[in-house]
């Protein structure tokens, strides 16, 4: 097994065994299929406050049904991309803590399907 078949299916098991929550730690990259039509904002506790996020419904590789939460600064530049009509989406996260975090959102175009 190669050592990038092992990280592959480290994350794997990881995400399968995460519930219906889907999180995408720091580092990882992940592509996922969207339904926006499954999309909804919700209201969170985070660190003692109100606020509003947004769950995605989503397929994972694995071909398992999760929720993605993003902050509804995410989901703005998220929701580009799904208003464009791309559903297929590669998502990556850098950093972990409250102020460092980013998320990278790049379509999969059908091109680029065939050859995953």
């Amino acid at each position: 097994m190669t050592e990038a078949s092992i990280y592959s299916e480290v994350e794997s098991l990881a995400r399968q065994t995460q519930g219906k929550y889907l999180k995408v730690n720091p580092g990882e990259t992940v592509i996922l299929q969207f339904n926006p039509q499954r999309a909804r904002v919700i209201e969170r506790d985070f660190n003692g406050k109100k606020s509003k996020a947004v769950e995605y419904e989503v397929l994972t590789p694995e071909g398992d049904q999760k929720l993605l939460t993003l902050s509804l600064s995410w989901a703005l530049n998220l929701n580009e991309l799904l208003r464009e009509g791309h559903t297929k989406i590669k998502v990556g996260r850098r950093g972990g803590g409250l102020q460092d975090t980013r998320y990278a959102f790049l379509p999969i175009t059908e091109e680029q399907q065939h050859k995953l």
